[in-house]
Parts: structure tokens; sequence; C-alpha cells
């Protein structure tokens, strides 16, 4: 009655029309909150990946191929790159946690639950994204200029992010709905 907890998960694949123009999109979500008996404490969680890897084509070579392609499976048209891969993943985990101040009241729905009349919140977030790119084959003339290795092409970008932030908020359960509801700091 406290807890619940959600999962979510889809995958999508695909070769492509052109060669080297597959896909691999995963992605996969759990949610969960909970509030204690008494409406003192709750929490939400949140977990989160995504992870998706496709395969880098650049083109094909001749763009001739378009005017007059009946019949001919798209799969067999040369493209600029050979051996090129990107891969895009994401991941993050939010916590969020509230202590209620007030007081024990009987209620139509709850005995004995706390009527918040302010709480303290916490919440947390850790993300990271990582994008990388790689081509085993980097002399294939695709490239105008090879500055440091001809033999492979790798480059990356990383970013981590922590968040916390607490606050105090109040507000008058039953009595009020108005401006004074909205005061809290953080």
């Amino acid at each position: 009655k406290k807890w619940n907890i959600s999962a979510h998960f889809s995958r999508i694949r695909s070769s492509g029309f052109y060669a080297r123009q597959s896909t691999n999109d995963n992605a996969i979500a759990l949610n969960s909150n909970y509030s204690s008996k008494n409406n003192r404490y709750n929490i939400l969680v949140s977990l989160i990946y995504n992870s998706l890897e496709n395969a880098e084509n650049g083109g094909v070579v001749d763009d001739s191929v378009f005017e007059d392609n009946s019949g001919i499976t798209r799969n067999v048209f040369n493209v600029n790159l050979d051996a090129a891969n990107r891969k895009t993943i994401n991941r993050s985990v939010f916590v969020k946690q509230y202590f209620n101040f007030g007081k024990a009241e009987k209620d139509s729905t709850k005995e004995n639950a706390i009527i918040p009349s302010s709480k303290i919140i916490l919440t947390t977030l850790y993300e990271d994204d990582l994008l990388k790119f790689q081509d085993n084959m980097p002399l294939s003339s695709f490239y105008s200029n090879i500055f440091y290795d001809s033999i492979l092409t790798f480059d990356s970008t990383f970013h981590s992010k922590i968040e916390n932030i607490v606050e105090w908020k109040r507000f008058d359960g039953k009595q009020h709905s108005g401006v004074i509801d909205m005061f809290g700091f953080g």
C-alpha cells in the first residue's frame, strides 16, 4: 500500500537500408516511491539508462545510384566509411526525499497520519553522458586530413553532474492555499 515500483524497457534494432547503417537503441527506466505509514517520510527514486549504438557509413560513394536504382538492393551500394561506429550512453539516478513536520491527526483515509505544515526536502541527482566515435580504417579517403593516427580514429566526450538541493518549504495543508504556502528556502 505504501510502496510502488515501475519498470520500462525499450529496444529498437534495425539493419538499415544501406550498408553500415545498423542501429541498436536500448532504454531502461526504473521508478519507485515509498511513503511511511504515518506520512512522516516519503521518497521518490528513478534510475535511467539509455544506450545508442550506430554503424556510421559516411553516405554512399556515388550519389548517381539514386537516379536509377530500380531492382538494385540498396545495401550493395559502396559507402564512404567501412569501419566507423558511434556510441552514446546516458545514465542518471534521481532521489527525492521528504521529511514532513506537523501534527498527527485522524484522517478519513489514514489513521494518525502527519498533516504536514512544513517539510524538509533533499533532492540528489547524478547523471553522466558519453559520446564516442571510432573508425578503424581512417585511410578510407573520406577524411580530408589525418592529424594524429592513420590506423585508428577515436574521439570521445564525457560529462558528469552531481547535484544536491536541500530545501525547507512551508504550507498550510488544509487551511489555506495562497501565497504564504509557497514560502520556503533552499
